[in-house]
């Protein structure tokens, strides 16, 4: 069938689904504050008791003073990438001082009548000034560069002040208007513009603008890569990490907590594995192996060079070059579009992201009021809200779609919501202490050790956070029955990393290969046509692209037939440079040698081998030591030379890989090389 009225239905739907809520809201918020100060002005017309010039200058320096502090307000939510009540209420203190500032200002310019600069343009262009500068720290700072969203934005800031000065021109030297017509045709330009350049300038209607174009610029490449196939038969995937999810925390995974009743009983039926491996302990390096399919030292992505090279190919990419809709959710503010894992998506939302457009502020006030839930997770609800638009989109474009979503919970801070606290004794009074307070592994990792009353309190709200992603992931699955996707949707759950809790004095997951920082769970559910099972196969996350491919392809699996009792997996870890400086700044202890190194893991069979920069290599026996509390290093063992060969393998294969500035070894590999007699 001709796939071009289905594409063609794409743009207009997935356009309505993102936008059209916030545009509605926009729409009648500032059509709400243009009446209020219409109507604010015609009361202090009414009954101030000044000469109507002077009146005007007044009525005309408020409202300047007015539009400054709206822009300020939602500038100030966006520089501080949140919503809350505090910044609206600073906001709103800084936006009454303009206003008096601004009144101030223009009774000055009106008695001044040699001046030709008047009032409103003064107020005016200042707040448009104000608007392009946070614009300008938005880019320089955060790194947030969209050329089409910045151009439109300053396209329009300065044709809006052009507008304004011009029509106030007009205005100043027409004198056919009496009575309070001057003032009335004033708060009309005023509160226009104000509406106009918000609503034109918030998210909504410039994602209408880029989503049609990126979706008619992909048109004909989709229906490139649909040619000869059956769009109906093909399944759609949803690809779910769970970040930061140690694999030992699951009760999938026999843990002795009822983390997620959910996902036992949805892995029934799935493909369970139980041992599955993250190629690092940390988000960026771990999600750019499960989006390119290749080890760090591969793809070149990792902490001490965190962007994703433009010239590899992501399994976004891969999934739409077999025509699929590619759409992304991420809560994690490191897997942004500056970083390149964008990369291969037709749509890509960072939640809460640096940048928010001024519309944002809006609805978050609106959200924050009536569903104060989803202010106290890390944006898994306001994610339900996005996906569910997306896939109503999605189902009525007849094209199969690739999902990939990121959750926060789990990662520190932990959540504020009732069930995070689950599984304390005293469920509401805990909620009570920790609902607005956040927890950080810095403090820990300077202090250098924590309590075990603190450390049992901080594992049980991991725990529920965990427990709440599983209820997150239960809402999911039912929208996926509600609309009817569930038996053609390949469902994937995993997670990036794990998380350490004092285990071998790491706090967090910046630094560390073993196995609370590497093991992960791994589900992979497609009912009635994945065989139910699980699998001790020692898997890493870098094949998801192989298994997803080859699913989406209908070709066998290779990790699910052979179990390769032989198959060695790697991971790496190197220096946490942000993390080292940020530490240093705060932390009085400079010793941070256990953090500045590179470590290199070889997984095979029941052991693990770690090369270490400094020399501290480490070897365990997993089968009878999985706390890995017995260094057997250095060893006679025929496992560990096995090991070493296998790594110095690894190391070698570094001079075939994909990334162009990852093909020449390190003075550190070098030297690693020669350590293990491979190289002199």
């Amino acid at each position: 069938s001709d796939p071009e009225p289905s594409l063609a239905h794409t743009a207009k739907d997935l356009v309505l689904a993102m936008g059209l809520q916030s545009m509605q809201l926009n729409v009648k918020a500032f059509l709400y504050i243009s009446l209020i100060i219409c109507g604010l002005d015609l009361l202090l017309w009414i009954f101030m008791k000044r000469p109507e010039p002077l009146k005007q200058a007044y009525i005309i320096g408020l409202n300047s003073g007015i539009i400054i502090s709206l822009i300020i307000l939602v500038r100030l939510s966006v520089l501080l990438t949140r919503y809350s009540r505090a910044i609206f209420i600073s906001g709103l203190v800084i936006g009454l001082i303009f206003s008096l500032v601004m009144t101030w200002s223009s009774v000055k310019l009106h008695m001044a009548r040699h001046q030709r600069i008047r009032e409103f343009e003064l107020g005016f262009i200042f707040g448009i000034l104000v608007l392009l500068t946070l614009t300008f720290l938005r880019l320089s700072v955060f790194a947030q560069y969209r050329p089409e969203t910045t151009r439109l934005t300053l396209i329009f800031s300065l044709s809006s002040m052009a507008v304004a000065v011009i029509i106030n021109r007009i205005r100043h030297y027409a004198l056919l208007y009496g009575g309070f017509g001057p003032v009335l045709l004033d708060k009309l330009i005023v509160v226009s513009l104000l509406a106009a350049g918000i609503f034109f300038s918030s998210g909504s209607v410039k994602r209408y603008k880029l989503v049609s174009r990126t979706l008619s610029r992909t048109e004909s490449f989709h229906r490139a890569g649909l040619a000869g196939r059956n769009l109906q038969a093909m399944p759609n995937v949803i690809l779910i990490v769970w970040d930061t999810v140690r694999r030992d925390h699951l009760s999938l995974y026999n843990y002795e907590r009822k983390t997620t009743p959910f996902l036992d009983g949805m892995a029934a039926d799935a493909v369970v594995f139980e041992r599955a491996y993250s190629i690092a302990p940390n988000t960026v390096p771990s999600h750019a192996g499960i989006f390119t399919g290749l080890y760090s030292s591969q793809n070149n992505c990792h902490y001490e060079n965190p962007r994703l090279a433009p010239d590899l190919t992501t399994l976004a990419e891969m999934m739409r070059e077999r025509g699929y809709l590619t759409l992304g959710i991420t809560n994690n503010p490191a897997l942004n579009h500056f970083n390149g894992f964008s990369q291969g998506f037709d749509l890509y939302k960072i939640n809460y992201e640096f940048g928010n457009f001024t519309g944002d502020t809006i609805y978050l006030a609106f959200v924050d009021f009536f569903f104060p839930e989803s202010r106290r997770d890390s944006g898994a609800t306001e994610t339900r809200r996005i996906y569910q638009n997306w896939l109503w989109a999605a189902k009525k474009t007849g094209q199969p779609f690739f999902l990939f979503i990121n959750y926060m919970e789990a990662h520190q801070p932990y959540p504020r919501t009732k069930r995070a606290f689950h599984f304390f004794q005293n469920r509401e009074q805990a909620y009570r202490i920790y609902e607005h307070k956040g927890l950080f592994w810095d403090y820990f990792m300077c202090a250098g050790g924590v309590s075990e009353s603190t450390r049992s309190s901080i594992i049980k709200w991991y725990d529920g956070a965990i427990f709440y992603l599983d209820f997150k992931l239960f809402q999911l699955c039912e929208y996926l029955e509600t609309m009817e996707l569930t038996d053609n949707t390949i469902l994937i759950v995993t997670s990036d990393h794990g998380e350490s809790f004092g285990e071998h004095d790491i706090f967090g997951h910046m630094v560390g290969l073993y196995e609370h920082s590497l093991a992960v769970p791994l589900v992979i559910s497609w009912p009635g046509h994945l065989q139910p099972m699980r699998t001790s196969r020692i898997t890493s996350l870098r094949e998801l692209p192989e298994i997803i491919t080859s699913l989406v392809d209908n070709q066998p699996v290779r990790q699910l037939s052979d179990p390769c009792p032989d198959c060695a997996i790697f991971a790496e870890n190197y220096r946490p440079l942000y993390y080292i400086s940020k530490l240093k700044k705060t932390c009085r202890s400079k010793d941070f040698s256990r953090l500045d190194r590179r470590q290199k893991a070889v997984l095979l069979a029941d052991y693990k081998f770690i090369w270490d920069s400094r020399g501290e290599h480490q070897f365990f026996a997993l089968s009878t030591d999985p706390a890995e509390s017995r260094n057997l290093f250095p060893s006679r063992d025929e496992n560990l030379r096995r090991m070493q060969k296998k790594m110095a393998d690894f190391m070698l294969a570094r001079r075939a890989a994909v990334a162009p500035s990852s093909g020449e070894l390190d003075h550190e590999d070098l030297e690693a090389l020669k350590a293990l007699g491979y190289m002199r």
